[in-house]
């Protein structure tokens, strides 16, 4: 079981999750225009690159890494827009105190912890395997791994602290008829 933190950081368990939640609308937002000017732009990107590299390609393997450039963009801006999506009910979740709002989040980022541990695991791979300039590599995969695990115990602790507290926000409840007082008024038409 997770040890369910109180503060993230220096920030209430809150204001960690709006925090997170907006840099996540913030990067998704740079993520989608990214993806779009790639997608836009793949013939001019992928001659930038065989001319950076010092390499004349064929008009088969231009083609070839073109196509492969906007199938990756694609799948990355409907990744970026889930992801924005996602953060913005952190938000929302998080300013109303709704617990189920911050699930996508919590659901979606698992999903990443899990890809990030795969990255964690070759670059250990390449580390052992390869030449001493991998460990740098290496270390920055534990760095941004460990960062981004925190970040998520954070946020599933304040899914945890709004759930056990229950939803505080208030709702609209109608009134019990035996607590209203009955008023025997007698309406006509004038």
């Amino acid at each position: 079981m997770v040890k369910v933190l109180k503060k993230v950081g220096c920030l209430r368990l809150h204001t960690a999750g709006v925090v997170v939640g907006w840099l996540g609308v913030v990067g998704a937002f740079l993520s989608i225009i990214i993806a779009a000017c790639l997608i836009g732009y793949a013939d001019d990107f992928v001659t930038f690159m065989f001319r950076y590299l010092g390499a004349e390609p064929d008009p088969d393997t231009h083609s070839f890494f073109k196509k492969m450039i906007v199938m990756y963009s694609c799948i990355y801006l409907g990744a970026a827009i889930v992801s924005g999506v996602a953060s913005g009910f952190l938000v929302y979740g998080t300013m109303k105190n709704r617990h189920l709002m911050i699930l996508p989040w919590l659901v979606i980022h698992a999903i990443g912890i899990f890809a990030n541990f795969l990255s964690l695991l070759g670059a250990a791979y390449a580390m052992f395997g390869g030449p001493i300039e991998k460990t740098l590599n290496f270390f920055l995969a534990i760095a941004s791994f460990s960062l981004y695990l925190y970040l998520y115990i954070g946020i599933y602790s304040l899914y945890k602290y709004i759930q056990s507290n229950g939803d505080v926000a208030p709702r609209m409840h109608r009134p019990v008829p035996s607590s209203v007082p009955q008023h025997n008024t007698i309406y006509s038409k004038i």
